[in-house]
């Protein structure tokens, strides 16, 4: 699917015109001196549950068994990266669902309905700030990453295993343990990976980000590690329950 949505089209001005790459094609290319960058911010381990880290840790050295070189790598600015993609969703959420929300208030989720209205208290000048702060960071990732040879970078997809439907752990949900947000921001391809389950056979993530357009070598890495592991393969027991 992604070699045909790929590339520029005429009618699209968010698209830019590159040479085509046959994704298929890359995914069996070597790995070899490719460099990986294990994400080390501390807000992240921060948000991550210790189980959590434990199985990332076996995946990242699953990486390194077939080769690949592992390092430590801290992301510039990423607290605000994450922060300001949330912040500029609920403004766009807003934007959008406005006239839905004063209409029907009652027919969204209470957390989603809160949410959304909350992009009413951002300003213009908050968005110009953000836009700011994501071109000072999509510099300094780029930068760092050359300096350190890096050329991916991995860590949990979210700090806890999937969650039960209900009572589900109020730091399981937050927006903190959410992982994915600053890739948003910076524009990198990522991918997400099942690395494994946890102590109560709930499936966890491992994402893989890469530099703008570097998808191919996102995919790479992603279909190695899937070669070598079964995760993605098994599924978890379900205990579905159902009131008639």
């Amino acid at each position: 699917m992604l070699n045909v949505m790929a590339g520029h089209h005429p009618s699209d001005r968010t698209t830019v015109t590159r040479p085509p790459v046959d994704y298929v094609a890359a995914l069996d290319g070597t790995l070899d001196g490719v460099r990986v960058g294990v994400i080390t911010n501390q807000a992240l381990v921060e948000a991550s549950s210790d189980q959590m880290m434990a199985i990332f840790d076996d995946a990242v050295g699953e990486l390194e068994s077939f080769g690949v070189e592992i390092t430590d790598f801290e992301v510039p600015l990423y607290e605000a990266l994450h922060d300001g993609t949330f912040l500029a969703l609920q403004a766009e959420a807003f934007s959008w669902h406005r006239n839905q929300l004063r209409d029907r208030w009652l027919d969204y989720g209470r957390p989603t309905r809160l949410t959304i209205a909350k992009g009413a208290l951002i300003s213009a000048g908050d968005l110009v700030q953000i836009e700011r702060v994501r071109e000072i960071a999509r510099k300094q990732l780029a930068n760092r990453m050359q300096e350190l040879g890096v050329d991916l970078l991995v860590s949990p997809t979210t700090g806890y295993a999937a969650t039960p439907f209900t009572g589900a752990d109020k730091k399981a949900t937050s927006l903190a343990a959410m992982h994915t947000p600053p890739w948003n921001s910076t524009g990198s391809p990522a991918l997400s990976v099942p690395m494994g389950f946890d102590q109560d056979d709930l499936p966890c993530g491992m994402q893989i980000i890469g530099k703008p357009f570097c998808d191919d070598l996102v995919l790479r890495l992603g279909h190695h590690y899937q070669q070598r592991t079964n995760w993605h393969t098994l599924t978890p027991p379900m205990h579905l329950q159902f009131t008639i």
